[in-house]
């Protein structure tokens, strides 16, 4: 391989890395750090956003990837990116910053909205407030709608839309943990119209790391009997499995994020992960070069309310591409364009049943470049006007807007 080549590969691949999925770095302009903790950050903002009250909203975002939100006189404030919101220093620099943002914005928040999650520092934040001043109104917004109105507060948009939610995880109103959702969303109010079926998550946050563990189950509850030696060899492997087929410490979960992680560690790509998004990162990665527009298959059963999206076909004809030796930069290439296409059926058979051509789409997950362009590109060749996150970040950095807007909108 030519220098010239080289170096365009690498020019890529960290361009890859900057937009990856549920990215812990966000293309922000203030960087808040620990080190910072006595700087003033100025308010900036957004531009102004329709709400249906006057009142001003404080909005307390999100706990892994958190920023706030300030809503003065129909205009949202959205604060620098704190971090992870449970570490000390984290927490400290949000506390310091909102009393930053009342003193210079002027402002008495009436409306105070949050997290599902009753355990994330921010709802826990916001919580307090209200307990020390009643005349605040609190409202508990769901972690996914957050993120598909905050799409629509940017582009400002006042008709029904459906949204597309996809991320590593959020607090759902069942009690499971969501991330692979589809929306209406009208003047508001949000109908969980379709999501993925459920996954077992084995062993609970420690799959999230052990990304193997999501594979195994993966395969499993897709009824796949072949399971890779990479993944048999890892260890606790017969305890893991064992936890699935009894059913013993597996929370489920309909995240898209977990999707990614699953597939990285059924072609061996990443099983173990070092870091937050490793296991989607090294499947994009591994697509980087191949232009390929075929999907495999899935199912979706909208007898069920909300319908549910079966990818255990696709499981069963990624085993077998692995069996046929397929390289994997092609199943790769082939499973991100299967995002794509799940997206445009539903797009397409709920715009049967409620004529809506507006799309909106949210989540960390859509860091991944590759499946935004082909989810846009699809959705456009179909007729539909698609939008995303453009002022705040398509992460959990842009949910404290979407929260803004929903509290003021249901008030």
């Amino acid at each position: 391989m030519s220098k010239a080549l080289k170096g365009s590969k690498k020019s890529r691949l960290n361009k890859l890395k900057r937009s990856r999925p549920e990215s812990a770095a966000a293309d922000r302009g203030a960087r808040s750090k620990s080190q910072n903790h006595n700087k003033l950050f100025v308010p900036a903002s957004l531009g102004s956003i329709k709400l249906k009250t006057g009142a001003p909203v404080f909005a307390a975002g999100a706990e892994l990837k958190s920023a706030f939100c300030m809503v003065r006189g129909g205009k949202a404030f959205v604060s620098p990116d704190f971090g992870e919101l449970k570490t000390f220093d984290a927490l400290k620099l949000y506390k310091q910053t909102f009393e930053q943002y009342l003193k210079y914005l002027k402002i008495n928040p009436g409306i105070i909205a949050c997290d599902l999650h009753p355990n994330y520092s921010s709802t826990l934040f916001a919580e307090a407030l209200v307990s020390k001043n009643r005349d605040l109104k609190l409202v508990r917004i769901q972690h996914h709608h957050a993120h598909i109105a905050s799409v629509i507060a940017e582009h400002r948009i006042e008709e029904p839309v459906l949204g597309f939610a996809f991320d590593g995880m959020g607090f759902g109103v069942d009690g499971n943990i969501w991330g692979g959702e589809c929306f209406l969303a009208k003047d508001g109010k949000f109908s969980r119209l379709a999501h993925f079926k459920y996954m077992p998550q084995p062993g609970g946050d420690t799959a999230t790391r052990e990304v193997w563990r999501l594979g195994l189950s993966l395969l499993k509850q897709s009824g796949v009997t072949t399971v890779p030696e990479h993944i048999k060899k890892q260890r606790n492997y017969k305890e893991v499995e064992a936890m699935l087929d009894k059913n013993i410490n597996s929370p489920v979960t309909s995240s898209a994020g977990r999707i990614f992680d699953a597939v990285s560690a059924v072609l061996g790509l990443c099983l173990n992960a070092k870091f937050e998004a490793q296991a989607a990162i090294k499947l994009q990665e591994a697509a980087l070069d191949i232009k390929l527009k075929k999907g495999y298959n899935f199912t979706v059963d909208y007898k069920l309310v909300p319908a549910i999206v079966d990818i255990s076909p696709m499981a069963h004809e990624i085993v077998t591409d692995l069996n046929k030796s397929t390289d994997t930069a092609t199943i790769s290439a082939k499973f991100h364009y299967t995002l794509a296409l799940i997206i445009l059926e539903l797009a397409k058979r709920f715009w049967k049943k409620y004529k809506i051509r507006r799309v909106a789409l949210s989540g960390g997950v859509f860091q991944n470049s590759r499946l935004l362009a082909d989810s846009k590109e699809l959705l456009k060749e179909n007729g539909f006007n698609v939008y995303s996150n453009e002022k705040v970040p398509v992460n959990d950095l842009g949910i404290a807007l979407g929260q803004a807007y929903i509290a003021a909108t249901e008030l």
